[in-house]
């Protein structure tokens, strides 16, 4: 009983919130939803394929052709997972979460996300791993009120149990959006050297001897999750593993 008052006012706080704005599911928009477990449930694509070329191999890993392509070596990233394609549900939750600033769909889509990394390591123990999100430059995050990638890291955090890192990951350089670049070629010129390890922080707290788990929002050529990953395997001479983990892929 002690929850008691708080859910009281957490009923009323929605009932009004509801009633002056009203919040429907960003699928099928059914009213006093967020994401319906049946918009939720359908979104979920199982099974893996490699980012690059989309080669179905229900591993997660990058396929022997394109890592052997020298844009795509990164030696460290172990797997690169996403819940489901870059439309529909998916595409309008992302969409209403980061410019309709519908913060709270960020629980429920990282749920799916924690659905997803337990298909691939049902048995994990969280002292094993560390959270990264993927971050956005300053300017764009101060614009925007928050990090998409930041909020669903950090529901991913709570409902797995494994620790966040926020700061030790940054984007220093103001790149284009993922509108203007039209080919992997540009995207992936695009990025280089937008990341680099804060120099404030330790980073070998978080992932020394541990599996770091990047998060981002979406997956269009891999190249975020690549540049990001290459900037972690610079940092140390045995480079930590990594997991690219994405709400949707856009097969781009």
């Amino acid at each position: 009983m002690k929850n008691q008052p708080s859910k009281l006012i957490h009923k009323y706080q929605n009932l009004f919130l509801n009633f002056f704005a009203p919040r429907n599911c960003a699928g099928c928009k059914k009213i006093n939803e967020i994401l319906c477990e049946s918009c939720s449930s359908s979104s979920f694509r199982f099974g893996a394929s490699c980012v690059f070329c989309n080669f179905r191999n229900n591993t997660g890993k990058i396929c022997a052709p394109c890592r052997n392509i020298e844009i795509t070596t990164c030696q460290n990233i172990d797997k690169m997972l996403w819940v489901g394609e870059y439309k529909n549900t998916l595409k309008n939750a992302i969409q209403e979460l980061k410019y309709k600033k519908r913060k709270e769909l960020a629980k429920p889509l990282a749920e799916l996300l924690r659905k997803k990394f337990r298909k691939y390591y049902p048995k994990y123990k969280k002292e094993n791993f560390s959270i990264v999100p993927i971050p956005m430059h300053p300017k764009k995050e101060l614009a925007r009120g928050f990090s998409q990638a930041g909020l669903l890291a950090r529901e991913f955090s709570k409902l797995s149990g494994i620790t966040i890192f926020s700061d030790i990951l940054l984007k220093t350089n103001e790149t284009k959006t993922q509108v203007e670049t039209k080919t992997k070629e540009e995207r992936m010129k695009n990025l280089e050297g937008a990341f680099r390890i804060n120099k404030k922080i330790d980073p070998s707290k978080a992932w020394i001897n541990k599996t770091i788990i990047l998060i981002d929002d979406v997956a269009t050529t891999g190249a975020t999750f690549l540049h990001a990953s290459r900037t972690i395997q610079k940092t140390f001479i045995q480079p930590p593993k990594i997991i690219c983990l994405a709400i949707a892929h856009g097969y781009g």
